[in-house]
């Protein structure tokens, strides 16, 4: 079953979260000044670890299979 839920991502590097093998996101944005993703995700796949690296701007990113998801702009800066 496709569905919506929504992530909390710490500001660090690198972090996994909880997620599904069919996992697409949607919008990336802050909610009382913590970051949150809103993902698409199918239920009915299998649970698996999803990897996320968050990187400030002018941050060096790690690794060669990084691929862009979304911007955000914290009130925080």
């Amino acid at each position: 079953m496709r569905k919506i839920y929504k992530y909390e991502l710490k500001i660090t590097d690198e972090q996994e979260i909880d997620g599904y093998c069919w996992f697409n996101v949607i919008h990336a944005g802050e909610q009382d000044g913590k970051l949150f993703i809103w993902a698409e995700v199918d239920t009915e796949t299998d649970a698996r670890k999803v990897n996320f690296a968050v990187y400030g701007t002018g941050h060096e990113i790690k690794g060669d299979s990084t691929i862009y998801e979304k911007s955000v702009q914290m009130s925080s800066g």
